[in-house]
């Protein structure tokens, strides 16, 4: 089962930094804007139990103001038998 899913957001003032702080079980995409986070395309979760996650430096992907955040997940693996 493929999930897609945007959010909403706005900024009240200019961002300095921006950091992203993605797991997935499964493999996911990450969006801002509709620019793709980094160049990978669908990756492969991090891990099973949602314990480790992924830092993407999203900063030149934010505006000021008004954004748009978006995900794109796929089972990949969980549809093995072992899981």
């Amino acid at each position: 089962m493929n999930i897609e899913a945007k959010n909403k957001i706005e900024t009240a003032k200019p961002i300095k930094n921006a950091s992203l702080y993605v797991t997935c079980r499964g493999t996911g995409e990450f969006y801002i804007n509709s620019m793709r986070t980094d160049n990978e395309i669908l990756s492969d979760g991090i891990c099973e139990k949602y314990k480790e996650y992924r830092v993407i430096d999203v900063t030149a992907l934010i505006n000021n103001g008004k954004n748009v955040l978006g995900v794109i997940t796929g089972n990949s693996w969980l549809n093995s038998e072992s899981h």
